[in-house]
């Protein structure tokens, strides 16, 4: 669900982006805790910026790159 909201924005935005999958399993996911240090997923790299979780990253896509879009809200 946090994903999908994410993929769902820079979609509306049409910013292109790569979609990287990981384990299912947290304690697997290795490359995410390597790069976060911590299993969570999402996780959005933009240049040298590194967001996670989906509020954050909504709010940093939206504010940089999103003119006059409107934040999903959460329910």
């Amino acid at each position: 669900m946090e994903c999908r909201v994410v993929r769902e924005k820079l979609a509306e935005l049409q910013i292109s982006y790569y979609c990287i999958n990981v384990d299912p399993i947290k304690h697997k996911r290795d490359n995410v805790f390597k790069l976060t240090s911590q299993y969570l997923v999402p996780v959005l790299v933009d240049g040298e910026k590194i967001l996670t979780s989906s509020d954050n990253i909504l709010d940093y896509i939206v504010g940089h790159y999103g003119k006059e879009a409107v934040r999903p809200m959460k329910y």
